[in-house]
């Protein structure tokens, strides 16, 4: 949990963007570890220049669709007011 000074009270009849934020000890926060913020910019960049697959990243193929295209509804779209 992040260590939180608490040096000005909540006030209720205040709205919330108009309190005082509450100071966060940044060394609290380093402490906590565990969190994974995966690969560095230059890893991803590694990654592509030589090719390789980026994790996370899905491989869509390079091809159309097979399907022939589905037919347009057939309703004419409604009319503009200029035109009526």
């Amino acid at each position: 949990m992040m260590d939180v000074e608490d040096d000005a009270p909540v006030d209720p009849n205040r709205p919330w963007f108009q309190q005082k934020p509450p100071k966060v000890n940044p060394a609290s926060m380093a402490s906590e570890g565990a969190v994974d913020t995966g690969p560095s910019f230059d890893d991803i960049v590694e990654l592509i220049t030589t090719g390789r697959p980026v994790p996370g990243i899905r491989e869509i193929p390079n091809q159309l669709a097979s399907e022939s295209p589905s037919p347009s509804s057939g309703v004419a779209s409604p009319k503009k007011p200029w035109e009526a």
